[in-house]
């Protein structure tokens, strides 16, 4: 029978030296980046559970309770912090940090401590901007994807009760769970009693998980999932998926696409290198390829944080696939100058890693947070939305809803206020609730289509602009404005 080669391992002081970055990536990438405005949802449904009003985003509202999170459990872990006297924003990002720094551990030793693709897949988990921009947002993703890795690495040490609470409280955090569970239990198929100590806290967890949601909002699915389906369905199928995949083999949107496609040969080689062994990320490839499988079947609308778990596999992938080029190309030189030479190469590299991306955040400029949040927060309490019984309308109902406290908030998406799903557009909404503001995307299609309601245009007027870009004309030309999403946002108010 063939045996795995011998690789030469990483010492506690080259893992120290990697844990140490992947530190200083989280803390200089929350100066650098802002939050998600999904995010705020997350922190609005938190900041009522701690109060008291429940898993809710309009506390009173007649459609309440609408389960308009897909993440319950990471909402809970944020109320739990609330209530222990922190800031849910702060909390987050210190969670999500920590988080990612104990994925670092459980990837080096799923690769068994491996020098080379241990870490060269902690160095790209450090530095890939993709990384670094969602465990700076504020989402479920970091711990997401530690729930998932605890999961495999019980399993791997025959930990299967402990294996099977993980991967049922990651169901808690995203729906994609459920594949995590399928992937364990495959991996275990052999004994039944392993079977049976992994389902029976799945069976458990997930009994009592769907019974309160049944009982509490009337169904386990989130509504934020069905209005997504609804709202963004039926998109054109060849981009769809082109998008999707992308996302999980080639990350869109960012300068450095082609050097990633320059690594994606050995992003290849690794996955088949990683597939075919017993490894301890063998589980972690499979979740990434039947996930990106779900959403080229499923076709949602997906975002950046849908992929940190395939993000994830494809560092490794790239470890492993760079792992026997390392190895061979510096065998003559550690036969001559040994381990001190391999040692100083690795902290070389973890340095390297470093001063890029203390260069990258310092001189990053990122406006969303002082041009879009801080004055939507300064307006919010000059009006007093919180307690002057005023109602908003919005699609990215995030920031707003939570700078607004307990003001009554109609999202036009969907996904917190059902009956949106029931008229046809968003301006047909603003006459049915004729809310007394009116947030919109400063986008072509969105101000087109209130300009072209006259009783919409007749019935409100601009009043701020809160713009990413520093724009401040609250009546631009349409053909000024951008035909794709962006964080500026035109707030109209209602005529007496």
């Amino acid at each position: 029978m063939q045996t795995e080669p011998t690789y030469a391992r990483l010492t506690r002081f080259e893992v120290a030296a990697l844990l140490f970055v992947v530190v200083l990536a989280k803390v200089w990438a929350i100066g650098a980046s802002h939050i998600y405005d999904d995010a705020f949802i997350t922190y609005r449904y938190a900041l009522n559970l701690a109060q008291g009003h429940g898993m809710v985003f309009n506390p009173g509202a007649a459609w309440e309770p609408v389960l308009g999170t897909t993440t319950p459990g990471y909402t809970a872990v944020l109320a739990g912090a609330i209530r222990a006297g922190f800031d849910p924003v702060n909390a987050s990002l210190v969670l999500n940090g920590l988080f990612d720094l104990c994925s670092a551990v459980l990837l080096l030793s799923l690769l068994g401590w491996r020098r080379w693709s241990g870490a060269l897949a902690v160095l790209a988990f450090s530095s890939m901007p993709e990384f670094v921009r969602i465990s700076a947002g504020g989402m479920e993703a970091p711990l997401f994807l530690l729930a998932a890795l605890l999961a495999i690495w019980l399993q791997r040490r025959e930990r299967f009760i402990g294996c099977g609470v993980a991967a049922a409280l990651a169901c808690t955090l995203r729906p994609e769970a459920v594949l995590l569970v399928l992937i364990v239990l495959m991996d275990s198929r052999r004994s039944l009693a392993a079977l049976v100590r992994i389902l029976l806290p799945v069976g458990l967890i997930g009994s009592a998980y769907t019974a309160v949601l049944v009982w509490y909002y009337g169904s386990p699915i989130p509504h934020s999932v069905m209005s997504k389906a609804k709202m963004h369905g039926g998109s054109p199928l060849l981009d769809t998926w082109r998008e999707i995949l992308e996302q999980s083999f080639l990350p869109a949107g960012t300068k450095l696409q082609i050097f990633y496609l320059l690594l994606l040969p050995f992003v290849c080689v690794g996955f088949w290198r990683g597939l075919r062994s017993r490894s301890g990320v063998r589980p972690l490839l499979l979740l990434s390829l039947m996930m990106t499988a779900a959403y080229l079947a499923a076709r949602p609308h997906t975002w950046g944080w849908y992929y940190y778990v395939p993000l994830c596999a494809w560092v490794v992938a790239l470890g492993l696939g760079l792992e026997p080029l390392v190895e061979r190309a510096g065998h003559p030189l550690l036969r001559v100058h040994g381990e001190r030479l391999a040692r100083i190469t690795v902290l070389a590299l973890t340095l390297s890693v470093a001063a890029i991306l203390w260069l990258v955040t310092r001189y990053r400029e990122d406006h969303v947070a002082s041009r879009v949040y801080a004055p939507i927060a300064a307006w919010a309490e000059e009006v007093d939305l919180a307690h002057g019984g005023q109602t908003v309308q919005a699609s990215d109902i995030g920031a707003i809803g939570f700078y607004g406290g307990g003001g009554l908030v109609y999202d036009s998406e969907g996904l917190t206020w059902p009956e949106a799903l029931l008229h046809p557009s968003a301006m047909d909404l603003v006459l049915t609730v004729l809310p007394d503001y009116l947030l919109l995307t400063a986008v072509q299609d969105r101000v087109r289509a209130l300009r072209e309601r006259a009783d919409v245009a007749r019935a409100y007027y601009p009043v701020r602009r809160f713009s990413a870009r520093g724009e401040t004309d609250l009546e631009p030309e349409i053909d000024d404005l951008t035909d794709h999403w962006v964080q500026d946002y035109l707030l109209y108010r209602r005529r007496l």
